[in-house]
């Protein structure tokens, strides 16, 4: 079987309607074009590889204070041989800390926990995240001191190697 290969298509350029307040050069950032050969102005689309990049495209609006952040599905315009990707996006409105608070800690440690995090300061998501990881890497009055108990063992049915239900763990 001959197979004669068709025309090779081209992006022209990727848009993102329906941004106003991040610009289109940091969206395409967030696109992995592998050096410009894939999903870029000049590459070739691909739509597998444009869709692993949403959460990338929304992470940058998080991190912009804007949780509502959509990514719509690209639309994809030919003009002859050349392509217009658009991604359309709805930013939604930018989000501010409001009251925060450390439950469970002492007074002089809140403020370290919190970090640069202050109320009336814009959502970023990556501070929240590390004020997040700072609290839980913190030791409560619990377990302050104290080593964690062993891993339970698995129980045996008498005479057999195989755990006595399937919720136990064992090698196999």
């Amino acid at each position: 079987v001959a197979v004669r290969p068709g025309p090779r298509y081209q992006i022209a350029q990727v848009e993102f309607p329906g941004s106003a307040r991040v610009p289109a050069a940091d969206l395409r950032g967030q696109l992995h074009t592998r050096d410009g050969r894939v999903n870029a102005a000049g590459g070739v689309y691909r739509a597998d590889l444009l869709s692993a990049d949403q959460p990338f495209l929304l992470a940058l609006y998080y991190d912009r204070g804007m949780i509502d952040a959509r990514v719509g599905v690209p639309v994809v315009t030919v003009r002859g041989r050349r392509l217009v990707v658009s991604i359309p996006v709805h930013e939604g409105p930018v989000y501010r800390l409001g009251k925060l608070d450390v439950t469970g800690a002492p007074a002089a440690e809140r403020a370290r926990l919190l970090g640069p995090l202050a109320p009336g300061q814009r959502f970023v998501r990556t501070r929240v995240a590390e004020a997040q990881e700072r609290r839980s890497s913190r030791p409560t009055p619990r377990t302050l001191g104290r080593t964690p108990p062993p891993p339970r063992m698995p129980r045996r049915a008498p005479g057999s190697s195989v755990p006595a239900s399937s919720n136990d763990y064992s090698e196999r």
